[in-house]
């Protein structure tokens, strides 16, 4: 229309053509999502999806999902949300977005996924501390019950150890026994040494999170030993065995064990034994065989016997009060035989000359051995064959011949036999009562 002339006018067309924008849906990997930390995706799925070259704004378009998956909703912001209880895995679901100005006619569509994992955080470990504990003693003997507590310089959080909040656990040993509650036992009859016990200390509601120690542990297995000798003392020079010659006996003890002994003593049982020697104290490996000495008399029993047997005994004690105790062996540590020296004196022999002149000195007719054999009888005859002596049960002491007439004689008792040849006769009976005799010439000389 004419500006001047309004009603000046002429009309026509124009014709506009609206075409749709440019819109494009992608693929997407919507990443991770742990459960235990939230339940849904940190990106959008509009996030990679383009109208017209740049990014989507949600209120451009209208979003579907053409696939759905039962465990995930796509929200309208494009975020994926996982429903509670969604096992672990990878999922995936198919939208749409159209545009809103279109949106029957410009549609895109694209697959989204996502990787659900439940990785719940991890509690951080109580702090347990386990001390290595010894050198502990024990008594390998008789064995300990409960000698240490393996717990005691343990730590829980810091604090000392609640047995019912731990599991405690050993290496195996066929001598210990590790309690639940920490303490230790000890078998009886352990070998001596030292042993080296791995212990482990760990959190019952945890039982990865544990801690190790070791126990020392010196068992103590004290020991004795006793060698017994005898040495016969021929005092008289004979070469045999007389009543009231004497034996002397030494001991050589040994501390066999592994710890020291105190108060060893020797005992001998043998009536009439003399033992000599005052208690003493033995380390390890170390032997004693000068201060324990015995002196034993010999009786004629003994002889009669043809030997002396025994047996001595030493006994000590450790430190911690274990009693040790050995019987005496004749050659080594450890056997325990008794000690027996032979006694050569019961053998006959006839001393065929004496000289009753006063002096003492060889003045009786002397037989030895015959005091072991007291069924006996001794007849003398002078060289007339005169009896001139006769009587039973000789012993060369009380009952012997002295020179003096005891004879149904002419010659006087109180006169002593002149010097001369005689002859004796000698009749005994053995431990067996076999009869045996001896006889032959018997010379008297002043």
């Amino acid at each position: 229309c004419e500006l001047l002339n309004p009603t000046n006018c002429a009309t026509n067309k124009i014709e506009v053509t609206v075409k749709p924008g440019a819109l494009q849906a992608n693929n997407d990997n919507a990443g991770t999502v742990d459960t235990s930390k939230g339940q849904s995706s940190t990106t959008s799925i509009f996030d990679n999806d383009t109208l017209n070259g740049s990014k989507v704004n949600p209120s451009d378009v209208v979003l579907t999902t053409l696939v759905p998956n039962p465990n995930l909703i796509l929200k309208a912001n494009g975020i994926i949300e996982i429903k509670p209880g969604t096992p672990t895995g990878t999922y995936e679901l198919t939208y749409q977005i159209c545009e809103a100005l279109n949106p029957t006619t410009n549609c895109s569509q694209a697959i989204a996924k996502i990787s659900v994992v439940n990785n719940p955080p991890i509690t951080p470990l109580i702090q347990i501390i386990a001390n290595n504990d010894g050198i502990v003693n024990v008594d390998g003997i008789n064995g300990a019950l409960e000698f240490i507590n393996v717990l005691d310089n343990d730590l829980v959080k810091g604090l000392p150890v609640n047995p019912l909040e731990i599991v405690l656990s050993n290496t195996p040993s066929p001598y210990f026994e590790f309690n639940s509650d920490g303490t230790v036992n000890v078998k009886p009859n352990t070998p001596g040494g030292s042993y080296s016990l791995t212990y482990q200390v760990c959190e019952k509601s945890n039982p990865n999170n544990c801690a190790s120690a070791t126990l020392s542990v010196f068992v103590e297995v004290p020991s004795i030993a006793i060698i017994k000798t005898a040495v016969f003392n021929d005092e008289n020079g004979s070469g045999f065995a007389n009543a009231g010659e004497t034996i002397t006996y030494k001991f050589k003890v040994t501390n066999t064990g592994n710890v020291p002994l105190t108060g060893v003593m020797i005992a001998d049982p043998l009536p009439g034994v003399v033992v000599s020697g005052q208690a003493i104290n033995l380390n390890v490996n170390e032997s004693d065989q000068h201060n324990f000495t015995a002196i034993y008399k010999i009786t004629q029993s003994d002889i009669n016997k043809g030997s002396v047997s025994n047996q001595a005994s030493v006994q000590a004690r450790s430190a911690k009060g274990v009693v040790v105790d050995d019987l005496s062996d004749d050659e080594n540590e450890t056997g325990d035989k008794p000690t027996v020296l032979g006694l050569n004196g019961c053998a006959i022999k006839v001393f065929n000359a004496f000289s009753p002149n006063g002096d003492d000195i060889n003045s009786r007719f002397y037989i030895r051995g015959l005091e072991c054999y007291p069924d006996n009888t001794v007849e003398i005859y002078n060289r007339w064959g005169v009896l001139v002596y006769d009587i039973d049960n000789y012993n060369n002491d009380d009952r012997a011949f002295k020179g003096f007439s005891e004879g149904r004689t002419t010659v006087k008792q109180s006169e002593g036999l002149p010097v001369g040849t005689y002859f004796y006769i000698l009749k005994y009976k053995d431990s067996g009562s076999n009869p045996h005799e001896l006889s032959g010439y018997l010379y008297i000389n002043k």
